[in-house]
């Protein structure tokens, strides 16, 4: 057998990283994880507020107690449980030129144009299977703009807003550039209801995400390097050689490459990856969507709000000397999350006579190993995702934004990095067999 420095490389240590290294090494193999950044955690990013020691999350937070199947898993693997967020009291979401100060927010006139939505929306949603991945099913129809799916309901404006808001949130991006398949699959794999698409994720990792990186990543075989961006992975017959940005080089018997879609340009890759890959990777946009926080004074006591404006939710997370911790939701095209005048008159329009005080975001957008915060679903990659999961000789593929179930969620990308270390241990345990 030939000798390599280790059996497999995993680059790339966010969710799916981590999980693959993990697996692998639980299979008995010696694993070497790269990681660009300075911290684990990828698009997962914990931290503390400005000078207030108040924990944040500025990437993926919230997860399903009930229905992220991947998630709960290794929350009942390292046993950290779950934190909450402190229950709402007020509400003040602006749709259709309208405020609404309720839990529901729909205007009496409009619950028929809302029912009509929302029966389209459903309808839609139950043409799929959720154990089957989304290629393989009746979906080209809708593989249209969200824009233009929705028009097709009639909605009046507020409903509009309303379904644009979840949309918006989920997406990232303007709807008439997401695909209605954004959407209608989100609302597949939460049973098929409006209801869990908004409310299901009601939990967080308890301790915060690294609860459960650092075990993962602690697992005996595994050797985490941070600060180690990798610029070219080459294929050979028997093996692989990766090259860092300082020019090392470190050889492997496989790889899985669990950096985000949108990053898979930066890596020179011989022989190059399938067209599928290419042609999947080009067409995904650099999502804008972005979480951030405000410390705000003259909030309304834990509050949430939606609107299809600059800010697509907002709700309070904390209570802090008498000011109030606020997590918001927008976009970096609209909105500067670190200008704190734009953030007040985006907020004062949903909390009405706040004041900000700071407010603190990571833009993902600029960030050179995410280029964009979440994935979305754009119209036409669809039909390339098989291609863009599916193994390349000793290579295999983990990120959240190809997950067979919940794209964009910690759970996707667990999910992903448990497939991508099943097919390279396959692959190792071929090469073994080979080579004896």
């Amino acid at each position: 057998m030939l000798s390599t420095d280790f059996d497999a490389i995993v680059i790339g240590a966010g969710f799916a990283g981590a999980t693959a290294a993990r697996d692998l090494a639980q299979g008995g193999y010696s694993v070497l994880l790269l990681e660009a950044r300075d911290r684990l955690g990828g698009r997962v990013y914990y931290g503390t507020f400005a000078e207030t020691g108040l924990p944040v999350d500025f990437g993926g937070t919230w997860v399903s107690s009930t229905l992220n199947h991947f998630v709960g898993r290794e929350i009942e693997r390292y046993g950290v449980g779950y934190d909450e967020s402190p229950p709402i009291q007020t509400y003040g979401s602006l749709f259709g030129g309208h405020r609404f100060e309720s839990s529901v927010p729909i205007h009496p006139e409009e619950l028929q144009s809302f029912e009509r939505t929302a029966l389209h929306v459903l309808t839609a949603a139950s043409r799929f299977d959720p154990t089957l991945p989304i290629e393989t099913q009746n979906y080209r129809d809708l593989d249209i703009p969200w824009s233009e799916f929705l028009a097709q309901a009639d909605p009046e404006p507020a409903t509009r807003d309303l379904f644009d808001s979840w949309v918006l949130l989920e997406g990232g991006c303007p709807t008439s550039e997401i695909s209605a398949l954004a959407g209608i699959w989100t609302i597949v794999q939460h049973g098929n209801s409006l209801i869990n698409f908004v409310l299901a994720a009601d939990k967080k990792i308890g301790g915060g995400p690294l609860a459960l990186l650092d075990p993962m990543v602690g697992h005996p075989g595994i050797d985490v390097r941070l600060e180690t961006p990798v610029v070219r992975v080459h294929q050979e017959a028997d093996a692989v050689t990766v090259t860092t940005a300082e020019n090392q080089l470190i050889t492997a018997r496989g790889v899985v490459v669990a950096v985000p879609v949108n990053c898979w340009d930066d890596i020179e890759f011989a022989p190059a990856l399938n067209e599928d890959k290419r042609r999947g990777c080009a067409l995904r946009p650099g999502t804008t969507g972005v979480k951030a926080f405000a410390l705000v004074e003259n909030a309304p006591p834990y509050f949430a709000g939606m609107s299809a404006g600059p800010i697509h939710r907002v709700s309070t997370e904390a209570e802090y000397e008498g000011a109030s911790l606020v997590a918001f939701f927008t976009r970096t095209d609209l909105l500067d999350v670190n200008d704190r005048d734009a953030i007040q008159r985006a907020l004062e329009v949903m909390m009405p006579g706040c004041t900000v005080i700071k407010c603190e975001g990571h833009d993902w957008t600029a960030d050179p190993y995410s280029d964009g915060s979440y994935a979305t679903i754009p119209v036409g990659i669809v039909k390339h995702l098989a291609g863009m999961r599916a193994p390349e000789q000793r290579l295999a593929f983990a990120t959240a934004d190809i997950a067979r179930g919940k794209t964009f969620w910690i759970d996707g990308a667990i999910e992903s990095g448990s497939a991508a270390a099943a097919i390279l241990q396959r692959v190792l345990e071929r090469s073994a067999l080979i080579s004896q």
